[in-house]
């Protein structure tokens, strides 16, 4: 883990900044933890990052925390406390309107005549996938900051093999909402990495961080 005098994201010397323009990130965003997995002894993912990066994921994480009770097949007992935990409450506040109007266009229609959402295909929940990835490079020392451009995160439709994510570098938040594996790749590059995400077992996501230009 490198020293923490620069955001994570953007690379500024927070030192130059105020103090009020200094801040930090919580990978997963801290608002979508229940109460069962969360304690004020919880440790999570935190990486250094200035007020203006840090104020720029609010609303995708917040509609992060909407979408993920409704993806995925996590126990009923955590949906409920999910849904429970944040959701309903930001649907009751002030814009709560545009919450539900988020939710309900994601709302598509398969083959079966299902309905169901395909969060990949959601610019605003994959934006904050595309910040873990460039949050866990920080972490790893590798090749950061990260700029977005750099980042493609697509959805797997396959397994990942049995015991991958114990061989390589990697970690998980509580109760395994999210967990991570990183791979450097210098032989494509400076910079270049691969970071597989997992939300609970079946929702699988890889990062590609292409190399410097």
């Amino acid at each position: 883990m490198p020293a923490r005098t620069h955001c994570a994201y953007c690379g500024c010397f927070l030192a130059d900044l105020k103090k009020s323009q200094r801040t930090s990130d919580h990978v997963p965003p801290r608002g979508i933890f229940p109460p069962s997995l969360f304690t004020g002894r919880t440790q999570l993912l935190t990486v250094p990052a200035c007020q203006q990066c840090h104020g720029n994921f609010s609303d995708d994480d917040a509609h992060f925390r909407n979408v993920l009770p409704l993806c995925g097949e996590y126990p009923p007992a955590l949906i409920r406390e999910l849904w429970e935990g944040g959701v309903l409450r930001a649907l009751d506040a002030s814009d709560g309107n545009r919450r539900v109007s988020d939710l309900l266009n994601m709302i598509e229609t398969d083959s079966d005549g299902k309905s169901r959402i395909w969060p990949e295909r959601n610019q605003s929940f994959m934006a904050v996938l595309h910040r873990f990835v460039r949050a866990i490079c920080w972490y790893h020392n590798y090749g950061w900051p990260v700029a977005e451009e750099r980042v493609n995160v697509e959805r797997l439709a396959y397994q990942i093999p049995s015991g991958y994510l114990t061989s390589v570098p990697g970690g998980a938040s509580p109760g395994e909402l999210l967990r991570w594996s990183f791979a450097a790749r210098p032989e494509d590059g400076d910079g270049a990495a691969s970071v597989l995400l997992l939300l609970r077992d079946n929702m699988r996501f890889l990062g590609m961080v292409e190399p410097r230009k």
